[in-house]
């Protein structure tokens, strides 16, 4: 039998390592995918069956993305 984990949204997002071994941007996409998974628990809360708050969620975890993306890139700009 195969063993199953658990699996997060951020699980699934290539690994938090950073190919330039920078702390901050560990610390970055960490707890961005800290928050992504927060927006995922709640589909599993009570009242998850309208569609507006499951469009939400997602533009939620979208906007996480995109803000991980450029505090990363910020990171690295002069």
């Amino acid at each position: 039998l195969p063993i199953c984990f658990p699996v997060t949204i951020s699980s699934l997002f290539p690994s938090h390592d950073s190919p330039a071994k920078n702390d901050l941007v560990d610390q970055i996409k960490n707890k961005s995918a800290e928050l992504i998974d927060l927006c995922e628990e709640m589909r599993n809360l009570p009242l998850t069956g309208t569609g507006e708050k499951q469009r939400l969620i997602s533009l939620a975890q979208t906007e996480f993305e995109t803000a991980c993306m450029y505090a990363v890139k910020a990171n690295f700009t002069e």
